[in-house]
């Protein structure tokens, strides 16, 4: 995934106000908007053309095609078109189509952008609301709750679960003599990293970038500290001036004692470590990702070994910090002039058998059952992927609140949490200016949703 344009993209003042207008657009043009279950419906035979974007690979991008074409062939009324492309640039785009009116019927979401898009305007279909079509039972109701629910609206269908963990060079720990562990303490990976690094200062034992440091790392130590999130349910901080210098000291000392790839050289692998030569030359010990990434990475790691471990955990921690959280999401437009056909489509999706083997695990591991027992029984769900996945739920934290995905919040630590890494901040000058910045972005944000 991911990723010029990144994650921590802020919704412009332009877009704010167009996606504030888009609500009573939706009202004034539909006479069904108090009631979406009866909205577009279909009449069985009539032609219908469906619009369906997403992000992704060469191997997602393949994988959604082929399962489209199975749709058409046995719904041959229906036509869809596919708009997919890269991460970099999808959600500027997707702000644009919804704010003009111009979004596709059927839209792959990230998780972090939800909020963020429905605290300004009411824009998806209520999934609850088509389930005579979208058969939700095998859905974990409180996975749902935590990461799609909002203003007691599902805003999509989770496409598949998603969770920190670490994942090994096998060859490289037996070559250097690193012990293995099913488990890692942060306080067993510096030991072990400046070990390796002063034995050779070009090796480092974790492969990392910023996007990694601000979206996993930073965020979840606090987490381990504290037991609290960033930000607190009531959008009070969770953090405070000396819990902040602490995890921003520790973030310091992985690289001061040369456990991280320097930010400088991962730079240009941002959020893309399959393509860092450390990680494809099999010169570094670990990398700390999401389970969906395991294939990429395998991908492109055809000279060694993997395998994975638990996303590494403080001692005496008060939290994992590691939640279990969707790949992605798929919403349905509330403007789309077939809501019936673009729900039963999302259905087939997920309900079908062919459809599941098509798609396999390119948008991770399914989050129902029964689909990830079929892809396990005709061997498309790689073991190693799946224990990944059950190690992390069997160890999983409770899930924050969704003001901590706001990516306004989410751009000021990576800004803070950069110049800590390039050494411009002391801990406790980063600490100071995330409590500001935060405290006052905190208040912007209350006083825009009232």
């Amino acid at each position: 995934m991911l990723k010029k344009f990144n994650r921590l993209t802020i919704l412009s003042l332009v877009t704010l106000l167009a996606l504030a207008l888009t609500l009573s657009a939706c009202s004034g043009s539909n006479s069904n908007a108090g009631n979406q279950g009866n909205a577009g419906k279909e009449t069985g035979d009539e032609k219908v053309t469906l619009r369906f974007s997403w992000w992704g690979g060469e191997s997602r991008h393949k994988a959604t095609l082929a399962a489209i074409d199975l749709y058409m062939k046995q719904n041959p009324n229906v036509t869809i078109e596919a708009e997919y492309g890269t991460f970099d640039g999808y959600y500027q785009k997707l702000q644009t189509q919804l704010s003009g009116g111009t979004a596709p019927d059927l839209i792959q979401l990230d998780y972090l952008w939800i909020n963020d898009l429905v605290r300004q305007a009411d824009l998806f279909v209520d999934m609850y609301t088509l389930k005579d079509t979208i058969d939700l039972t095998e859905f974990d109701e409180p996975f749902l709750r935590d990461w799609a629910i909002i203003n007691d609206k599902l805003q999509g269908a989770p496409t598949g679960m998603n969770a920190l963990t670490a994942i090994v060079n096998k060859s490289f720990m037996e070559r250097e003599g690193i012990p293995m562990h099913d488990k890692w303490s942060w306080e067993q990976i510096i030991a072990e990293g400046q070990k390796l690094n002063q034995k050779n200062p070009k090796m480092f034992l974790i492969n990392s970038d910023l996007a990694t440091l601000t979206e996993k790392i930073v965020p979840s130590y606090h987490s381990q500290l504290t037991g609290k999130y960033l930000v607190n349910a009531d959008n009070t901080l969770g953090f405070d001036q000396q819990s902040m210098t602490e995890t921003f000291t520790f973030l310091k000392s992985l690289f001061d004692t040369g456990v991280l790839q320097p930010l400088g050289e991962s730079a240009l692998f941002n959020a893309k470590t399959e393509q860092n030569p450390k990680w494809i030359n099999g010169e570094s010990a670990m990398t700390i990702a999401n389970v969906a990434d395991i294939p990429k990475l395998r991908g492109t790691a055809a000279s060694f070994d993997i395998t994975t471990t638990l996303f590494p955990v403080k001692e005496n921690a008060k939290s994992t910090g590691i939640n279990a959280r969707p790949s992605q999401l798929i919403g349905i437009n509330k403007n789309s002039k077939h809501i019936d056909e673009a729900a039963k489509f999302l259905n087939w999706l997920f309900a079908d058998k062919d459809a599941i083997m098509t798609l396999g695990v390119e948008r991770s591991i399914p989050v129902k059952p029964s689909s990830q027992q079929l892809l396990l029984e005709n061997g498309k769900l790689d073991q190693v992927v799946a224990t990944s996945l059950e190690t992390a739920l069997a160890n999983q934290a409770a899930a924050p609140s969704f003001i901590n995905n706001n990516l306004e919040l989410m751009k000021i630590s990576n800004e803070v949490i950069e110049r800590v890494a390039f050494g411009k901040l002391t801990p406790e000058a980063a600490a100071a200016e995330m409590i500001e910045r935060y405290e006052a972005k905190l208040k912007e944000i209350e006083a825009s949703t009232k």
